[in-house]
C-alpha cells in the first residue's frame, strides 16, 4: 500500500509576516518616482478642452486679433543685464531668424518694467526675454502685451543650429507652425500664446517652406524649426535651419 506524505504548511509567525512587508516595501521601492506618477493633478487645467471653449477663444482670447489677422505681430527679443554672446546673445540671433517680424533690443541698463513700456510704445505685442546663468542659458520669459498673460520656460537641451548636421539659412517667409498634444485648457491656451508670435493663419500647410513644430509631452514642451526642400521629382526632404549670422538690433 502507498502512503504519501502531505507537506505541512509552516506556521505563519510574526518573523514570516515581517519578512513579508519587508519584501513588500523593498518592491515598493524599486517603482522610478517620476514627474508623472507624482504629480498633483489639477482637474482644473488637465481636462480637455472642448470645442465651444476652442470656438470661445478664437473670438474672444488675447491672441484673437493676431489669428484674424487684424494685428501684425511685432516681437522683441532682449537679455538678461550682462548677458554674453556665447549664450544669450547667439539663442537671441537664432529667435531671429526663427520670429518673423522681430527685433533685438539691446539691454544696457533698462529694468524689465522699463523694456515692457519701450516695447509697448513701439507697438510691439510680444516681448521674449533671455536669461543665463554662469554663461549657460536657464529661461525665456515670454510676455504677450498690452496686458498679457505672461509664460516662464525654463530651458534645457538647447543645441545651437551651428552644431545641427546639414544646416541651412533660414527664409525670410512666414514659417508654418505645428502644434502637438496641446489638447488639455491650460494646453490649449498655451499654444494659441505660442501660435500668434507667427502671425494669423498659423498651421496652414502648403503655403511656407520652413515650419516651426511645438511637441507637448508630459511636463516638457519640445522645440524643432526646419526647412522643406522641393525635389524636381517632387520629393520632400527636411533640412534644419541655421539662424541668421547676424542678429538686427533696436537702438533706443
Amino acid at each position: 500500500m502507498n502512503r504519501h506524505r502531505t507537506a505541512k504548511s509552516a506556521p505563519i509567525n510574526d518573523l514570516s509576516t515581517n519578512r513579508l512587508a519587508t519584501r513588500q516595501r523593498v518592491a515598493a521601492d524599486k517603482v522610478p518616482r517620476t514627474l508623472e506618477n507624482t504629480r498633483v493633478r489639477d482637474d482644473e487645467s488637465t481636462r480637455r478642452v472642448t470645442a465651444e471653449e476652442v470656438a470661445a477663444d478664437a473670438a474672444a482670447d488675447e491672441f484673437a486679433p493676431v489669428y484674424r489677422g487684424d494685428v501684425t505681430p511685432l516681437v522683441v527679443v532682449t537679455t538678461g543685464m550682462g548677458a554674453g554672446k556665447v549664450a544669450s546673445h547667439a539663442f537671441a540671433a537664432s529667435l531671429l531668424g526663427v520670429v518673423p517680424n522681430s527685433e533685438f533690443l539691446e539691454r544696457r541698463a533698462l529694468t524689465p518694467a522699463a523694456v515692457m513700456r519701450h516695447a509697448a510704445s513701439v507697438g510691439a505685442s510680444d516681448v521674449l526675454l533671455i536669461r543665463e546663468d554662469h554663461k549657460k542659458l536657464t529661461s525665456l520669459t515670454h510676455v504677450h502685451l498690452p496686458a498679457g498673460p505672461t509664460a516662464v520656460w525654463r530651458l534645457t537641451s538647447v543645441v545651437p543650429p551651428r552644431e545641427i548636421r546639414g544646416h541651412g539659412a533660414a527664409l525670410p517667409d512666414r514659417p508654418e507652425v505645428l502644434l502637438n498634444n496641446f489638447s488639455t485648457a491650460l494646453g490649449h491656451r498655451v499654444g494659441r500664446m505660442l501660435g500668434a508670435l507667427f502671425g494669423g493663419g498659423v498651421g496652414v500647410s502648403g503655403r511656407a517652406r520652413q515650419a516651426v513644430t511645438w511637441h507637448n509631452q508630459r511636463d516638457f514642451v519640445f522645440f524643432r524649426f526646419h526647412r522643406y526642400i522641393f525635389k524636381e521629382e517632387g520629393e520632400r526632404w527636411v533640412r534644419s535651419i541655421r539662424a541668421e549670422k547676424e542678429r538686427r538690433k533696436f537702438y533706443l
